[in-house]
Order: structure tokens, then C-alpha cells, then sequence
């Protein structure tokens, strides 16, 4: 057996799954996952990272590179929770990828925190 989806411990973004048919995977309720009893039941095999691209069988599906981004009209007045304001994103937007990968991941921890906190209160 073998899980549907995994990540690389290098990379937090990385992903790799298969689209398979449930009936041919059990789901484990300890830990949310589904697990495939057979090999060959898998449709497709799905692998990417969320900031750079997904592919469906080594075939790109979604380039960040080629993706047509839009400009949306900022309002005058924008909440401070807006996610546009987020460090990540900031250091993002400066081109500065390692800044953005360490900032996502100090959110990560703390909104990790902050579940932990609400679930024993």
C-alpha cells in the first residue's frame, strides 16, 4: 500500500498524487488520508509545486510563468487582514522567493499555534 499524496521534505510547496478510483482506496480517519490497496487503478499521476506549476501525467497543466495574471482594482480603504498585506506575499512581490518561503512558513507555525490553542479552549 501506498499513500495518494506526498510531499518532499525539501520543499513544503512540492506535491505528488494520483486521481484513483476510491473504491480501490481505504481512508484512515487518524490521520485524514487515503491509502491506495491496488496499483493499478490509478487514472493519473498529479505533481507540482502551488508556486510554480501542475502537471497531470508530466504534462503542464498550469505554468506560473505563462498563467495571464490580472490586476484587480484596489478600493481606497482595504481591511488590515486583507491577504495582500501578508509578509510572504510582500517579499513575493519583491521578487525575493527565500524571504517568501521563510515568512509563509512563520505564519504556518503560528497559525499552527493558534489552532492548537482554540481546540483545547
Amino acid at each position: 500500500m501506498s499513500k495518494l499524496w506526498t510531499k518532499k521534505s525539501t520543499n513544503p510547496d512540492h506535491f505528488k498524487g494520483d486521481i484513483t478510483k476510491l473504491s480501490q482506496a481505504t481512508y484512515n480517519k487518524k490521520d485524514h488520508s487515503y491509502t491506495k490497496n491496488q496499483e493499478n487503478y490509478v487514472y493519473v499521476v498529479v505533481e507540482g509545486e502551488w508556486t510554480k506549476q501542475i502537471s497531470f501525467d508530466d504534462t503542464i497543466f498550469w505554468d506560473y510563468e505563462t498563467f495571464m495574471h490580472y490586476d484587480l482594482d484596489r478600493q481606497e480603504v482595504t481591511l488590515p487582514s486583507d491577504s495582500t498585506f501578508r509578509i510572504d506575499s510582500l517579499a513575493l512581490k519583491q521578487g525575493d522567493d527565500n524571504k517568501a518561503q521563510e515568512n509563509k512558513a512563520k505564519l504556518e507555525e503560528i497559525q499552527r499555534k493558534d489552532r492548537s490553542l482554540r481546540k483545547n479552549h
